[in-house]
């Protein structure tokens, strides 16, 4: 299940494609806060991701998080002996 879930993750927030490949893609310019500003290029940093893959991964994420509370279920960090460490919560 570990996998399936890590591979699901990876699938959402694919490799980026320079400008000139991108043949079907729309820009979107947004305005952050600029501690929201701040945090994400320090995790873009981190984790060896640009913004706009991080945003992407974010976008995924949120929709497996909008389709599994839509079914009822809650989302959950777990630690390796399956113990919820947090759970997480859409706000709305």
């Amino acid at each position: 299940m570990k996998s399936a879930v890590n591979q699901e993750v990876r699938d959402i927030a694919p490799a980026s494609k320079s400008q000139t490949q991108q043949s079907s893609g729309r820009r979107l310019n947004i305005i952050l806060p600029e501690k929201t500003f701040r945090e994400l290029k320090t995790l873009a940093k981190e984790s060896n991701r640009t913004m706009t893959e991080l945003l992407r991964l974010a976008i995924g994420l949120a929709q497996i998080a909008t389709v599994e509370e839509s079914h009822g279920r809650k989302l959950a960090v777990v630690d390796h002996d399956g113990r919820l460490v947090k759970e997480l919560v859409l706000l709305r």
